[in-house]
């Protein structure tokens, strides 16, 4: 390994090469031209200024303090990564066909720079918040790694992530909207709503992990058959015209609003709360199956229920204002035959 104290690069139109792992002690700054690490981890104890290019192939650069690269540019030409682990000034142009950027901070909290990203990595016991501007797109995955309180804080800013969302953290949404149109899998972590933001689901649901809801809104708006997670929603919107089913029961505390297609409970129930109220049910999208209210009213609820292809909704009003949760399923079935004995 190299070992240096400070190292500037200022080469003008040419490349200087790794050619071995290396350590600076203090600054690293690429004035002009450009730094390859190729395949060699370099780890950078003070600031990181990049005016000119850093290129990383298969290589690791460990930013442990500051990092900058407003007016450079940062080039993956493989899968490596970048790690960041204090603040982020600037990502600069950064290439998004490749590579990780990793924010790691290990205490306190770390601004994510908004921006377009190949892959993103949430690393550290930290809280690490989208910065300023309008948000995040990450065209290949994100992943909140579990490191004691490791957690990604969407705030008021948008998140679209087009391959999977794997979050084995803590994914905090504030007003903001995290857009997650490949699979999403909370296995082991937790999807916590503070206020009234959104989450948006296209693809698999592995997982809403341990689900917070607040006030907020998950809708699922795949293209192709979904499997909806069995916790207890705010607001809930149906926005799939190839189906919904539900993998285990679960609940609506605010509004269930039907955009597009059903919902099939198979032996399921989709319990509506006490203040839980239904929207946009009709014959092409309602509850096939099992649908229960909680109510202590003697108001009459609507139950948006049919088998899928007809609309039956069923009126159903409360003789007293006991608390009971009553449980309808509508059967497009003639009854069985009945023979009524003649009696004197």
């Amino acid at each position: 390994n190299a070992n240096f104290y400070n190292l500037t690069v200022n080469s003008g139109s040419y490349e200087v090469d790794a050619g071995s792992n290396f350590n600076v002690n203090s600054a690293l700054t690429v004035t002009s031209g450009s730094l390859d690490i190729s395949s060699y981890t370099a780890t950078v104890s003070g600031a990181t200024d990049i005016d000119g290019t850093l290129k990383i192939s298969t290589g690791i650069y460990d930013a442990n303090n500051s990092f900058t690269a407003s007016g450079g540019n940062i080039t993956f030409t493989d899968a490596g990564f970048l790690k960041c682990a204090l603040s982020v000034g600037s990502i600069g142009t950064l290439s998004t066909s490749n590579g990780t950027v990793v924010y790691d901070r290990s205490s306190g909290t770390q601004n994510v720079t908004q921006g377009t990203y190949n892959n993103l990595t949430i690393d550290g016991n930290a809280s690490h918040q989208i910065g300023g501007g309008v948000g995040i797109n990450v065209l290949g995955n994100l992943v909140v790694n579990q490191n004691g309180s490791t957690v990604f804080d969407v705030r008021d800013k948008n998140i679209t992530v087009s391959g999977t969302s794997d979050i084995n953290g803590t994914l905090d949404i504030g007003t903001g909207t995290f857009d997650a149109n490949g699979t999403f899998d909370a296995t082991g972590g937790s999807v916590t709503f503070t206020d009234a933001g959104q989450l948006n689901l296209a693809g698999t649901v592995t997982s809403l992990g341990t689900f917070t809801r607040s006030t907020g809104t998950v809708e699922y708006d795949g293209s192709s058959s979904q499997t909806m997670s069995g916790v207890d929603y705010y607001n809930l919107i149906v926005n799939n015209s190839s189906e919904i089913t539900m993998g285990a029961n679960a609940s609506v505390f605010g509004t269930l609003t039907f955009t597009s297609g059903d919902v099939t409970t198979n032996s399921n129930t989709l319990t509506i709360g006490a203040s839980g109220s239904v929207s946009g049910a009709d014959a092409s999208k309602h509850i096939n199956g099992y649908c229960a209210k909680i109510t202590s009213s003697t108001s009459a609820f609507t139950f948006p229920v049919g088998d899928g292809t007809r609309y039956r909704p069923i009126i159903l009003t409360p003789a007293s204002s006991n608390s009971n949760t009553f449980t309808v399923k509508y059967n497009h079935s003639a009854h069985s035959d009945v023979s009524i004995a003649g009696g004197s």
